[in-house]
């Protein structure tokens, strides 16, 4: 690794979107070695929100290339309700304008391998195939499995929803994942396959992007279109599900049965919802989880990024473009004049003190749009009302005059 001058050594676990995007925001700067367990760095295949809250981090900071990572801008948002197809809220979107940066629909696969690209090109390593046995967040030592020890003068840990690691922060065993109660049938289906019905020829077209919904009490549709493919979300309680399907054991790996399953599930939906379902080949089932809000993500030399320290419901679709946040935020506190490796513990701090409150209202207001549709008053109208607000964020550096340190 290549010395650069009054650099820190960072190491990150977790070589995901999160942890991708930390590395190319931190390696102008500093010495920063990724570790990944995975041999190869392969991504599930669906789309991905890029929302305007996220674009300032991702293009600015973090450095991605616009013409390197499609995809389609948002330009409008529909919520029809389920059984007749009428329209309940429709809302044209002009991302520059409204929130001051664009909103595109990516492929995740995209993403993420430019991100790779551009943390390498920035100077990161990233190594493959190295398991992480434990983190010591007082010393920064990473001891890998096998029984080698890295040592670094801060520890990133970006291990996804399901951390390992999480607990070295918190001190605590806790498995701090939630259980929403809903499942979501997840497709990714080649915008072609659309193009042979008038209702839905304008998915293949691929003009522009939006993000459609068909609303039920306790069940929805969520369609977008990315380049070349549309995402399919199809969300229901788990409960239901299982009095539907007789319990079956429908999973994660994308099949025939499973998409069979959603059919069944949706058959009550508006006609168009159901051709659209007719052209899904397969589709996954996964349970709806997020984490719970922590009081803090940071311990000594070690901070939680990305999914570790707040994954949200998928109802928002702030996940990724929160990962884009916390990798502006670092590069905002230890990329502007010269942090010493005796200020590690002092400027992690910081960063969970003016990123918390933010970060725990996007993570409730995305768990209570995902709440019964219902437009007439209470927090539904608030979470929309602040789903609006947060697009609007462009730094940590609005922040600053956040929360109180905790103890």
């Amino acid at each position: 690794m290549t010395n650069k001058p009054s650099s820190l050594r960072i190491i990150i676990c977790g070589a995901g979107i999160a942890g991708l995007a930390a590395a190319a925001a931190l390696a102008t700067h500093h010495q920063v070695i990724v570790l990944e367990r995975k041999e190869e760095l392969t991504e599930v295949s669906y789309a991905i929100n890029l929302k305007p809250n996220a674009a300032h981090a991702a293009y600015g900071v973090v450095g991605l290339d616009p013409s390197k990572v499609r995809g389609l801008p948002c330009r409008e948002i529909i919520e029809r309700d389920a059984a007749n197809g009428d329209i309940k809220m429709h809302k044209p979107v002009d991302a520059p304008a409204d929130f001051g940066g664009p909103w595109y629909f990516c492929q995740r696969t995209e993403l993420h391998a430019e991100l790779l690209a551009t943390a390498k090109a920035r100077g990161a390593k990233v190594i493959l195939g190295t398991e992480i046995e434990d983190v010591n967040a007082t010393h920064g030592v990473v001891l890998i499995k096998g029984g080698d020890a890295m040592v670094a003068d801060m520890v990133l840990i970006a291990d996804g929803i399901s951390s390992r690691l999480r607990k070295r922060v918190l001190q605590q065993e806790t498995d701090y994942r939630w259980d929403s109660d809903q499942v979501a049938f997840r497709a990714f289906v080649p915008a072609e396959r659309f193009r042979d019905q008038p209702e839905l020829k304008w998915l293949a077209e691929q003009k522009s992007g939006g993000l459609y919904v068909w609303a039920a009490q306790k069940q929805r549709v969520v369609v977008y279109p990315c380049p070349d493919y549309v995402n399919l979300v199809a969300i229901v309680d788990k409960a239901h599900l299982q009095r539907q399907s007789g319990g079956s054991d429908l999973g994660r790996e994308s099949n025939t049965e499973t998409a069979d399953a959603m059919r069944s599930q949706f058959a009550d939906f508006d006609s168009t919802v159901k051709k659209l379902l007719d052209k899904v080949p397969h589709a996954s089932l996964w349970p709806l989880f997020d984490v719970s809000c922590l009081p803090y993500y940071e311990r000594e030399r070690a901070l939680l990024i990305g999914d570790a320290a707040h994954a949200t419901l998928p109802h928002q679709g702030q996940g990724a473009s929160l990962a884009f946040e916390d990798a502006e935020g670092l590069a905002y506190l230890f990329c502007n004049g010269s942090v010493t490796p005796h200020d590690v513990s002092r400027v992690l701090k910081k960063f969970t003190e003016l990123r918390r409150a933010r970060v725990h209202m996007i993570q409730h207001f995305s768990r209570v749009m995902a709440k019964p549709a219902s437009y007439e008053k209470g927090e539904k109208l608030d979470a929309l009302r602040f789903a609006a607000q947060t697009l609007t964020f462009k730094s940590i550096a609005e922040l600053e005059t956040s929360t109180a340190p905790h103890d």
